[in-house]
């Protein structure tokens, strides 16, 4: 009897989902990550998906280490660059949606800083340069206003 081994993606994968709900458990608790691969031609990934929760930047923190290298575009080009001891993938993604309810927190968060009527939107493209969805998703990323 053959003993079925699983492919080094899935494992990674496996590790992924580990790392980040260990990473992430007292910070955001009720946070799902969704961890799915795929196998292409030339190469594998990791696709993680979540709503609200960390920032992207704090998702790639724990993930970045599972992709083996990295493209250069400018003389399309793939590196294999990391040399770590455990399983990995071509490309990690990762993909952060926000809630309705994140949405209009934000939005009555940067109206009140502000004093601004975020539904009025000739008023927000003159404070800030950007369409209301624009300066929301800007805070959602990157905490821009509330730093």
């Amino acid at each position: 009897m053959t003993e079925k081994r699983s492919s080094t993606w899935s494992e990674a994968a496996k590790l992924v989902r580990k790392e980040l709900k260990e990473a992430f458990k007292n910070t955001f608790p009720d946070t799902k990550f969704s961890v799915r691969t795929k196998a292409f031609s030339m190469g594998t990934s990791i696709d993680i998906d979540w709503t609200d929760g960390p920032r992207t930047a704090q998702v790639q923190a724990v993930t970045n280490k599972y992709q083996y290298g990295h493209f250069d575009g400018m003389i399309d080009c793939y590196y294999s660059s990391n040399s770590q001891d455990f399983p990995q993938v071509k490309y990690v993604m990762t993909q952060r949606s926000m809630s309705d309810e994140t949405r209009d927190r934000l939005k009555k968060y940067i109206a009140t800083k502000f004093g601004i009527d975020m539904d009025d939107e000739k008023a927000v493209f003159e404070e800030f340069r950007a369409f209301p969805r624009d300066v929301i998703y800007r805070e959602f990323n990157t905490g821009f206003y509330s730093e």
